[in-house]
């Protein structure tokens, strides 16, 4: 059995028809769907990317209010404890005053 010579054998092929070559073009090129399905998903890739700037934005925002809330609420209760003892004071004035003094149990300066 002859199989040739490797010269014989790797010879240019024959010339190929308009049709393959149109083919084979078109195959390097890319197809309209993929680019339409490129550009969808660039699309969404920066709705994705934008989604997550507002989101560290959001948890920046509620961080700084739940902040701000503790302390207005921090102030909100020494405020009342303050109010109490403005009220334990004057009851004990209008005490003594009617002539009953007592002091108030418990009296907080600050």
């Amino acid at each position: 059995m002859n199989l040739g010579t490797p010269s014989s054998i790797c010879k240019k092929s024959p010339p190929s028809s308009s049709r393959s070559r149109r083919y084979r073009s078109q195959a390097t090129e890319p197809c309209s769907n993929c680019v339409m399905l490129q550009s969808t998903l660039n699309s969404v890739n920066a709705s994705k990317n934008k989604c997550a700037d507002l989101l560290d934005e959001a948890r920046k925002r509620i961080i700084e209010l739940a902040s701000t809330m503790y302390q207005q609420n921090k102030l909100q209760g020494q405020g009342s404890d303050q109010v109490k003892t403005v009220e334990a004071f004057l009851e004990a004035a209008n005490d003594y005053l009617r002539g009953e003094a007592r002091v108030p149990e418990v009296i907080h300066l600050d």
